[in-house]
Order: C-alpha cells, then sequence, then structure tokens
C-alpha cells in the first residue's frame, strides 16, 4: 500500500489525489437509505453527454474504475470481515471483522486507481513509439516488442511486462500504483535500474 495525498475531508466524504488530472472521492451513505440525487453520467459531461469534461481517458472508461474501485472496496470489506468473524463455511457476515490489523480499503483502491490510470499512459507511450518506428523506414520495427505478464488478480495493484529492444536488449518493467521500475540486466552481467514517477518522464527518457 503506498502513499496518497488527500485533497479533503469531510464528515462522511474524502476526496483522494489519483494522478495529475483525476481526484477520487468517496462519500458514505447508509445502505438502507440510498437515495439518487442527480444522474451519475452528468459528471463525465456537460448536458450533451459528450464527455467533454472526462478528460484524457473518456468517459466510458472513468464509468468503468468507477465501478471497479467500487467492487474491489465490496471484496475487501467483505474478506476483512470474514476472517474476523469466524463461523460456518460460506456464511456471510453481518458486521465488521473484529481482527485488529485494518482491511485499508482506501488505500488499496487509491492504489489500483492510480495503476489502472497510469499503466493506460504506459501502454499508450509503448504505442507511440512503435508507430514511429513503423513510420520510419530506417528502423526496424520488427525489433521493438512490448509483452505484459498475466496479472495474478484483476484487482492487482502491480503490473509487469518486457521490452525487447534489438536481438540483445531486454528491459524488465514492474508498475505499482504511479510508479514504473525499469530493469536491464546484460549479458556482460551490467545491471541498470531506474525509476519513473510519470508516464510524461518515462516518455521523456
Amino acid at each position: 500500500v503506498g502513499k496518497y495525498c488527500v485533497i479533503s475531508c469531510q464528515e462522511s466524504e474524502v476526496a483522494v489525489q489519483l494522478d495529475g488530472e483525476y481526484i477520487l472521492t468517496v462519500r458514505l451513505v447508509d445502505a438502507d437509505d440510498v437515495r439518487v440525487e442527480k444522474d451519475p453520467d452528468g459528471d463525465f459531461g456537460d448536458e450533451r453527454g459528450d464527455g467533454c469534461c472526462a478528460g484524457s481517458q473518456g468517459r466510458e472508461r472513468l464509468q468503468a474504475l468507477a465501478k471497479t474501485l467500487l467492487l474491489h472496496a465490496q471484496f475487501l470489506y467483505l474478506d476483512h470481515a470474514v476472517a474476523g468473524r469466524p463461523g460456518q463455511v460460506g456464511e456471510v457476515p453481518s458486521g465488521p471483522g473484529t481482527l485488529s490489523t485494518p482491511p485499508h480499503i482506501l488505500q488499496r483502491c487509491v492504489a489500483l486507481g492510480q495503476k489502472i490510470l497510469f499503466e493506460t499512459k504506459i501502454r499508450k507511450v509503448l504505442a507511440a513509439i512503435y508507430k514511429w518506428m513503423k513510420n520510419n523506414p530506417s528502423l526496424d520495427q520488427n525489433l521493438f516488442d512490448v509483452v505484459w505478464l498475466p496479472a495474478i488478480s484483476f484487482f492487482d495493484c502491480h503490473s509487469h511486462f518486457t521490452l525487447q529492444v534489438g536481438p540483445d536488449v531486454c528491459f524488465d518493467g514492474h508498475m505499482v500504483a504511479c510508479q514504473i521500475d525499469i530493469t536491464y540486466v546484460g549479458f556482460d552481467r551490467n545491471y541498470r535500474k531506474v525509476t519513473f514517477n510519470s508516464h510524461e518522464e518515462f516518455d521523456l527518457h
């Protein structure tokens, strides 16, 4: 669980910075008295619904991200409650767990949201590099290959990929939340590791 920046905190609402573009707002509501105050789709665009205020990710991606983080929070709470309330197998708990270790639901949801946004931007950077090589006749596009390793879980805040540049150069990428580590080990046992904290910094280098 990484660090995060709290923008505002009120009695039942907290706003957390996901990245330089987006803020995650979490509001506690009474599950027995949930009322829809307004169309949630209105937060992602203007009255025409074209998503002009959705930023670089777009309206549909932001809606999917919000639903993913909500589902992740529900699973985290359920796992914590089940672990803290011993009972019969398959029994759904009716209250919070009794374990002393907190579930860190907000921190883990923020880390997942940061990773999803960051990975999307890193993928766009790598795709732009491939497109540039493809449009350059003097470069062989087959010398650039990216392989994303499958995640252990859909809600994993880590991502891994390998980047092959030429026949002898291979980089290992490890991404967690909004940080990416690029590691290189050459045939001459030359070890290099560099950390990037933004996709702009990664694109520049």
